[in-house]
């Protein structure tokens, strides 16, 4: 039998420690569970330590989704509220079957917290999956130790900055939808059926009206490039896919040139650019609203919060304002001054700086923006299905005429 050496941490978070006998790794770590204890590491005395599951995690950046974070923040606020230490709820978070990227997070921060790292720095190591007003949040509540408040405010947030986003995707999937199988039916006829029409008007000798003889240009065209056309869009895609991905973590001034242009395109689009102001003005009022309710100051929250912001145009915009109150202006005026979001949230914010409970006020902003949006997207959506009816079919009915146009030509000379 081999003398073990086994550190764990019991039911309260503290480290405890001891020796055990057994003839294999497994066989004491497996007794040192039996004790009732977490997060234990084994090695036998007088030996090289075995780590068995506190092995510090790689710092190989994991694929997080957004759904995975907020589910994680849920079961951490649910455990602190409970009374639960953060280490003690991050291994019994561990121990259940999650995504290999999930586990892989969770690993990180109990090694980061277990290694004397704050709680705020442990998840600021992880910046790429946890923004700056995640951490600034946990930075307000780590001197007062509401951890379990301060993780379900950021579930709250997170839950709004996803429905946010599901109405973003609702409302640009069905024209993209549209736009693709439009593309896949003309393309369909142009490469299988206006060829056939083609071969009837040659033997016949027809003389051609000018949309057909455009119609079976382009069909011509199409099916002598329709390979090269598909390789050239199947290498773009990649490529460019490629070229943001390698530019989301370290952007290069062209690559930020790119975004300014394309965000500053869809807030002045008509239409779409108003819908987009509105949902950025709900989730920056809603991100405001938690983190001043963590207990930060005005300026700190309005710096966390920009970071949240997508848009670059937007992101400009809000850091001119916040320097405007550096130098003394009110809130809602320099709201107004940078011309940001609508004037609703200057008058919101307004009467937050009268009654002093500027929170309450951006949280009663978010929820107006957010049912503003909610209804634009059911107008928007019941106006484009009928709209797109008749796109198709106009387009459709455009080919089939200039198909069979030369055919009543004929009839009408008969």
């Amino acid at each position: 039998m081999t003398r073990w050496t086994w550190h764990a941490q019991d039911h309260s978070g503290r480290t405890c420690s001891g020796e055990v006998s057994a003839s294999s790794n497994q066989a004491a770590l497996q007794q040192v569970r039996n004790l009732g204890v977490y997060a234990a590491q084994v090695y036998a005395i007088n030996s090289k330590p075995q780590v068995t599951s506190q092995q510090a995690p790689s710092n190989k950046r994991h694929q997080v989704s957004g759904k995975q974070v907020l589910w994680l923040t849920q079961q951490l606020a649910f455990l602190c509220a409970a009374g639960l230490p953060l280490l003690t709820a991050l291994v019994l978070l561990r121990g259940q079957t999650l995504p290999a990227a999930l586990t892989g997070v969770i690993d990180q921060l109990h090694h980061d917290l277990q290694q004397g790292l704050t709680l705020p720095k442990a998840f600021e190591a992880q910046s790429h999956i946890f923004p700056s007003a995640y951490v600034g949040t946990l930075q307000a509540a780590h001197g007062s130790g509401l951890l379990g408040e301060a993780f379900s405010r950021l579930a709250i947030q997170l839950a709004f900055k996803a429905r946010l986003h599901a109405q973003v995707r609702s409302a640009l999937s069905y024209p993209l939808l549209l736009l693709v199988l439009t593309l896949l039916i003309v393309s369909a006829l142009l490469l299988l059926i206006v060829p056939t029409f083609e071969m009837q008007f040659a033997s016949q000798g027809l003389s051609l009206p000018w949309p057909t003889q455009v119609l079976l240009g382009a069909s011509r065209w199409l099916t002598v490039y329709a390979g090269l056309v598909a390789v050239v869009v199947t290498v773009t895609a990649v490529v460019l896919h490629r070229w943001i991905r390698v530019n989301q973590a370290t952007p290069s001034k062209r690559f930020q040139q790119c975004c300014l242009w394309w965000h500053t395109l869809l807030v002045h689009t008509p239409v779409l650019g108003p819908w987009l102001w509105r949902i950025i003005g709900a989730q920056w009022a809603q991100c405001c609203a938690q983190l001043l309710a963590s207990g930060l100051p005005l300026l700190e929250a309005l710096a966390h919060a920009r970071a949240t912001v997508a848009n670059t145009q937007v992101q400009a915009k809000l850091h001119t304002m916040r320097l405007s109150i550096e130098s003394g202006v009110a809130l809602s005026l320099a709201l107004q001054q940078e011309a940001l979001f609508e004037a609703n949230l200057w008058a919101v914010c307004a009467v937050g700086e009268a009654t002093g409970d500027m929170a309450q006020a951006l949280n009663h902003a978010s929820a107006m923006l957010e049912e503003q949006c909610t209804q634009q997207l059911k107008v928007f959506t019941s106006l484009l299905e009928p709209v797109a009816v008749v796109v198709v079919g106009a387009v459709i009915g455009a080919i089939v005429l200039a198909m069979y146009w030369p055919i009543f030509e004929l009839g009408r000379t008969v």
